[in-house]
Parts: C-alpha cells; structure tokens; sequence
C-alpha cells in the first residue's frame, strides 16, 4: 500500500539490526563483559563481588532469586579476562553439579563465540576454557571438598554456604590457601539454614559480618524473578503467611532463633521496635563503660548511665571489633570516641569522663 516501506527493505532493515546485535554480543564476550545478562538486582550482588574489598564476603540471598547464576556468571568472566585463571566453585552436594550448575552453565554459554567457549570435562568436573582458564566444580558432602584442595585460585565460590558440611574446614583449609599468593576473593552466598539454626555459615560468617555492618540481605521482595503475585502465592503457602518462621527465613533471609544460641529468644522484631527508642539525656548521671574482649569471638563494649531520677540503669550504645582491626590502640581510640559521643552533659556542654569502665 501506498506509504509502507518495501517487505524487502523490512527484511533488510531487521538482518542488519540482528547482525548488530550479534557483533555487539561477540564483543562483549570477547571483553569478558557479561552483566547485561543480569536481571533487577541480581546485578547489585554482581556489583558487590565485583567491588569487594574484604577478603571474604557474606551475602544472604533469599529463595528463587538466581543467585547461582550470578556467581556462575562471574566465575566465566574472571576466566575469560584473565588466562590461566582459576576459579574454585564449591556446593553442598556433589549431585548439584550436574543438577543445578551445569544447566545454569548452558544457559550463560548459549551465545557464547565458539573460540572462548570452556569444554567440560566431566571426570575432573572442570570447565576448561581456550585461554587455559578453569572452573574447578565440586560437592563437599563425603570428602568431595577434598578435590578442590591445592593450586591457586583467583575466585573462591561457596554456593549454598549455609548447607555445606565442615564448612569452616573446607573455608579454611582447603579454599583460602589457594588465594595466598593471589589475592583472591571468598564469595558465600546463601539462604539461611531453617533445619540448622547454629550451623558454622551462621556463627562464624553471618553474625560477624551482621556485627561489623558488612552483611548484604537481598529478600524475596527484591528477586528479579517474581511478580507480585507470584510473591504473593508463594506467601499464600505458608500457615500464617509473612508471620510463619520457615517463609520467614526462605524468603526474608531471617535466621531462626533458638535457646541455645539466643541469650533471650522471645526478643523478636516487634519487640525491638517497641522497646528501643531514642531518649533524652539527664543533665546529672553517672556513666558506665563495661566490655568483654575477645579474639576468636567479637570485642563488645556497652555504654551507658545511671539514671537517679528513675532508678534506672539505661544502655545507650554499643561498640562491636573483631579481627585485624581490633588492636589494643585502635579499641581505645575508638572507646574514647564513644564516650565522648554518648556521654554528654547539654547542661555543661561538654562530655563527661565515666565513673566506671569494667572490662
């Protein structure tokens, strides 16, 4: 009809825009850029592996989010940009290699050019790429952990950290060696473990991280992957619904409490909210500073007043070290600072020294 643009200039305009998208595609490849591949905030955890400065990194992500596909993602691109690259990729069960990682694998490959393509090698379950690189694959259910053990490695995985046996062994042992002479990075993701409150992922990674402000939570109100309603389905199967423990942790990456390593368990959100507020200095009080030093475990040091208006002994803050950091020097600088902070007289204007430190 008059006015339409020939079906043969149609064809040819939309063979030429696939062709560019493929050569874009080829180059990005050829970079080792694979972010665009990422959805929503899949790409925030993607940034914060990327720009880690710590060592180790914790990151709790909730239930039906992809985290695995970012973590596969990232362990091609380190390969791809640097030869002879090794990446250490640990899961809980031997069978999840071929389950989970390996469609996950075939998914990130399908465009891949065929020159930077891995082939895998299933005896050694190794990803081998053109360039040398490898993605050493591994379980650590009976002994399989043991397989990771040795070389270097420039990317430390642990996927489903919070399910893994002997976790602190195979972290320790096993994996960060091989980033001695490297500098190389541990990433644990993880949804929390319901069945195993006390489990090492837990109490040697999350709550440190949690207590140095260096814990990154993604809940299932963030996952790319799922619209409101199928959230809200997913919510419907729980007795009690966003109030049921189990969906609670799945989904809102909440670690369940327990009597065993909770000093008060029936100290729950809803209460902190009501119980804890900001409040107004007394202009007359007595100040306390007490603390418990440790060095496996956390420094904790609690600040606080007497109020003798009220009778009442009130906590006001709180200062938590451990690791490097945690020096004789640096945790005076750091005391005084609190005690500057916190223990203000507004009716002199100036901080007031503590009557007491206990330690």
């Amino acid at each position: 009809e008059y006015g339409q643009a020939p079906k043969s200039s149609k064809r040819k305009a939309t063979s030429k825009k696939e062709a560019e998208k493929k050569a874009a595609i080829k180059k990005l490849w050829e970079m080792g850029e694979l972010s665009w591949k990422l959805k929503g905030k899949q790409k925030d955890i993607y940034d914060n592996i990327v720009n880690a400065i710590d060592d180790v990194i914790t990151i709790l992500v909730s239930r039906r989010f992809g985290k695995s596909f970012v973590n596969c993602l990232r362990a091609v691109e380190v390969c791809l940009k640097t030869p002879d690259a090794i990446v250490k990729y640990a899961c809980p069960k031997q069978k999840m290699v071929s389950t989970i990682i390996k469609p996950i694998m075939r998914l990130i490959l399908k465009d891949c050019p065929d020159h930077l393509k891995p082939e895998w090698k299933s005896q050694d379950k190794v990803y081998l790429f053109p360039n040398g690189s490898e993605i050493q694959v591994a379980g650590t259910d009976h002994g399989n952990a043991e397989n990771l053990r040795g070389g270097y490695a420039n990317l430390l995985i642990c996927d489903e950290a919070g399910f893994m046996d002997d976790l602190d062994y195979v972290i320790k042992s096993i994996l960060l060696p091989t980033t001695d002479t490297t500098d190389g990075k541990l990433i644990l993701t993880s949804t929390p473990n319901f069945k195993d409150p006390q489990h090492e992922f837990h109490e040697e990674y999350v709550f440190p991280a949690e207590a140095e402000g260096k814990l990154t939570k993604y809940t299932i109100y963030d996952s790319p992957m799922l619209t409101e309603a199928k959230i809200q389905k997913i919510i419907d199967r729980y007795p009690g619904g966003i109030d049921n423990p189990k969906f609670r942790c799945e989904y809102l990456c909440e670690i369940p409490r327990t009597t065993e390593n909770t000093v008060i368990p029936e100290f729950s959100l809803t209460k902190e909210q009501n119980i804890i507020s900001d409040i107004e200095m007394p202009h007359h009080f007595d100040g306390y500073v007490s603390g418990d030093v440790g060095f496996r475990d956390l420094t904790v040091m609690l600040f606080g007043y007497y109020d003798f208006m009220n009778a009442q002994l009130v906590i006001i803050d709180e200062l938590v070290m451990n690791g490097p950091e945690m020096t004789t020097d640096e945790l005076a600088k750091r005391i005084k600072e609190k005690e500057e902070l916190r223990l203000f007289n507004t009716e002199l204007n100036m901080p007031v020294a503590p009557y007491l430190r206990i330690m």
